[in-house]
């Protein structure tokens, strides 16, 4: 057996340095050591002279019935991607783990809004909500601004499948479906089917495209229709649901679908 070693061929090791270079990065965490090094203490006043001018505070007589936070010099050293110091941050913060709860604060929240709580806040006032000019929008980009109208936005048959023909190109519709995503604010009855068509993303099939399509034309024929916001409607919650078992034809997955009511106000 003839090989390459047997007559003296030989292919070089390209052997690879992989030794890396530690950097020491000194972070204190001393605001005595802080003071006494300039680039801290110039981060320091960028970040006072920050919190005065966005007027992050308010000078007021203290009260000794209550809990009086802490506050605290954070530091961080920031680099690039060759570990280069390109910044010294300091930041002031709140010692807000001091507070105790039930004494110093009742509850706590994320600064999220929703589109349920938009159309609570809306339940207040008397309003017609329309997106017209959106849907009017992304009907002209599909080229389906003159399609012919349909009365209901999703055929019952055939049901849709994960299988078909793949579309060549899928970026026109996850577009078109993101964009639609948008409508759910104001036009509840398609709120199904976007989310339905959404579900094929990933690869969508020119089965899901007709479907699609004929979404499109039923917002051409309905474009005057939006949310009607009645002022004078009774504080009273309730809601309606309702299942579709095992609905899905792929994996038998039920579809559960609910309504919200403030009065005569949907709020989900």
């Amino acid at each position: 057996m003839s090989n390459r070693l047997k007559h003296g061929i030989r292919k070089p090791i390209d052997k690879i340095n992989l030794n890396a270079k530690s950097v020491t990065v000194d972070v204190t965490k001393n605001i005595t050591q802080s003071l006494k090094r300039p680039v801290w203490r110039k981060g320091m006043d960028e970040e006072i002279n920050a919190l005065v001018k966005n007027h992050t505070w308010n000078l007021v007589p203290l009260n000794t019935t209550q809990n009086v936070i802490g506050c605290k010099w954070i530091f961080h050293i920031k680099t690039d991607k060759d570990s280069k110091i390109i910044q010294y941050k300091a930041r002031y913060v709140g010692t807000g783990f001091n507070q105790r709860p039930g004494i110093d604060y009742g509850e706590t929240f994320s600064p999220v809004v929703k589109t349920s709580t938009v159309r609570l806040i809306l339940s207040l006032a008397g309003l017609f909500l329309s997106q017209m000019k959106y849907i009017n929008d992304n009907l002209c980009k599909a080229s389906m601004d003159d399609a012919k109208p349909v009365v209901t936005p999703l055929a019952t048959h055939p049901p849709l499948s994960r299988h078909g023909e793949l579309l060549s190109d899928p970026t026109e519709y996850r577009q078109l479906i993101g964009s639609l995503q948008y409508l759910n604010l104001t036009r509840l009855d398609v709120a199904f089917t976007v989310n339905k068509l959404a579900q094929y993303m990933q690869r969508p099939t020119n089965q899901h495209m007709q479907a699609l399509h004929r979404l499109l034309r039923y917002l051409e024929g309905t474009l005057n229709m939006g949310l009607i916001i009645h002022k004078n409607s009774p504080l009273t919650l309730h809601a309606y649901s309702d299942p579709n078992w095992a609905s899905d034809k792929d994996d038998y997955i039920s579809t559960t679908a609910y309504i919200v009511y403030l009065g005569k106000n949907p709020i989900s």
